[in-house]
């Protein structure tokens, strides 16, 4: 929730911002950008502090082993370097990469034949209307990722593997749960939400940023999968496994926005393509991975196809709609709603979400059945 709120705040406060301080200036707008994303950050971290002074007494009540002996300072301090440095240097080497992008992208774009003016506005639509947008849905991929570590790390000291496999499935089921109707819901209403947040001064600059979100949305799933698998190997102590392939598909990522980029015929649709070439050569060797050190086996019919089809069906219903429903800011957000109903209808009807996966949100309004002992 924290990182919902700070991603959505990001476009639903930095912007409004951004927009008074245009009247007075484009320092001031700057500004507002960035007093905005403070303000986002404060309040996904006053929502943190809140709950955890509401949790803190149940967090002190919870019983500890007494059979086990605390670590000394130094092989404490050694085995928690071990599992930080390789998880913070994954962390690190996308915002490593944007950074590069950002002196890439525009340069390559000029030698595309573009002029300034225009890739500069190209560059400035791409990073900050697109990306940002992507990044929304991408939070609960982080949230995800987050909650699968100690689930199976647990699962793991205990020597439970099937504990170990079944979390280390779900996370796998929830990652195309999540992921697939957010790629394809935002790839079919590119052009709708782009009107309904942002403004363009000419159709041709919104046709061209709807045709970037279109295609970049597809990362969504991707990045799911990838946040999901690396998860499940911080979990398992194979930490350095995800932060080497993301290692590559990062490198392939400059590789190709350098070469894509600078083509005439293509120029910047090469950095949603670089985009997918990177999650895709990430995803593909973790999956590998987790299915080696968890032993599970691959449950497609219920980790992908499922989810799959709910998706294609929403797709289908979203299409229609587009074609029958006039245009406007009021439309899309009947859209966004009817996509959004329409998925958990169909996610429902074909086992791609069960009774057991909505049970924590239904005993919160009380609705829910009790928990089991083994959940």
């Amino acid at each position: 929730i924290s990182q919902l709120i700070e991603q959505v705040g990001k476009v639903f406060v930095a912007l409004p911002l951004a927009y008074f301080g245009m009247r007075i200036s484009v320092a001031y707008a700057a500004a507002g950008v960035l007093l905005g994303t403070s303000i986002a950050e404060g309040v996904a971290l006053l929502y943190m502090v809140v709950i955890y002074r509401r949790k803190r007494a149940a967090f002190d009540a919870l019983p500890q082993n007494p059979d086990e002996t605390p670590l000394a300072v130094r092989p404490l301090l050694k085995r928690l370097l071990s599992l930080s440095i390789p998880i913070t240097l994954g962390a690190c080497i996308v915002p490593i990469a944007s950074f590069i992008d950002s002196g890439l992208l525009l340069n390559r774009l000029v030698d595309a034949g573009i002029e300034r003016t225009s890739a500069l506005g190209l560059y400035g639509r791409y990073s900050g209307y697109v990306l940002t947008l992507i990044n929304v849905p991408t939070a609960l991929a982080v949230a995800i990722s987050m909650s699968l570590v100690p689930s199976i790390s647990s699962a793991m000291a205990r020597g439970d593997g099937k504990t170990m496999r079944r979390q280390s499935s779900l996370g796998l089921r929830l990652s195309f749960v999540v992921g697939l109707p957010c790629s394809i819901g935002m790839s079919l209403l590119s052009s709708q939400i782009l009107s309904l947040i942002y403004h363009f001064d000419t159709p041709e600059a919104l046709r061209v940023t709807a045709e970037l979100l279109s295609l970049s949305s597809l990362t969504i799933v991707l990045f799911t999968v990838v946040q999901s698998t690396s998860g499940i190997l911080q979990g398992l102590r194979k930490q350095r496994i995800p932060m080497y392939t993301l290692m590559a598909g990062v490198a392939f990522k400059v590789l190709l926005n350098y070469t894509l980029i600078g083509m005439p015929g293509i120029n910047i649709y090469g950095a949603p393509i670089a985009s997918l070439t990177c999650y895709t050569i990430s995803m593909l060797p973790n999956l590998w991975y987790v299915r080696k050190y968890t032993g599970m086996k691959l449950d497609l019919k219920g980790i992908l196809l499922r989810p799959a089809l709910a998706t294609a069906l929403m797709g289908a219903v979203l299409a229609l709609a587009i074609r029958l429903l006039p245009s406007g800011r009021l439309w899309t957000l009947v859209l966004v709603a009817l996509g959004v109903c329409t998925y958990a209808a169909f996610a429902l009807l074909t086992g791609a979400l069960t009774r057991d996966d909505l049970a924590p949100l239904l005993r919160r309004f009380g609705r829910g059945r009790a928990p089991k002992k083994e959940d």
